[in-house]
């Protein structure tokens, strides 16, 4: 498996430049991905959601996919990681939903997307604040939408 750990580090009170980050990044990246990268660049400041999977895809087509989308979503809300997330779920909903559902461990997921917990089909709810636990039914959606 290929991986590739990105740092950044500067002036957490100036923005973090787009163009040096995607400069840098092309410099080092292997061929496949220096054409999304440039996609990415061309996307970084006032793209959708919707328009980003249209021209990245949705990650289903593996890391020359999932990769840019989600460098687009930390590039869009560096200082906002629960922003950067909902951003790239709103990128690659489906192919998020489902590897989350694949998971064999214990998910937390916060989400007023009453879509998304039902394409998760949790088996269990805690509710908040006493903690109550319950199988998870339909009639808890009503209560993803008011939160």
């Amino acid at each position: 498996m290929d991986a590739m750990v990105v740092t950044l580090g500067g002036d957490s009170h100036r923005p973090v430049n787009v163009g040096q980050v995607l400069a840098r990044l092309g410099e080092i990246a292997r061929p496949a991905f220096v054409h999304p990268l440039e996609l990415v660049r061309q996307l970084a400041h006032d793209a959708t959601p919707a328009a980003a999977a249209e021209v990245l895809g949705t990650g289903g087509g593996g890391a020359v996919e999932a990769v840019p989308a989600a460098l687009l979503a930390f590039l869009r809300s560096p200082d906002d990681p629960v922003e950067c997330v909902h951003f790239a779920i709103r990128i690659g909903g489906h192919t998020v939903l489902d590897a989350l559902r694949r998971y064999e461990g214990a998910v937390v997921l916060v989400t007023h997307d009453p879509g998304a917990v039902e394409a998760l089909a949790p088996e269990r709810v805690i509710l908040l604040p006493d903690g109550t636990e319950d199988h998870f039914s339909s009639d808890h959606l009503d209560l993803v939408t008011l939160a």
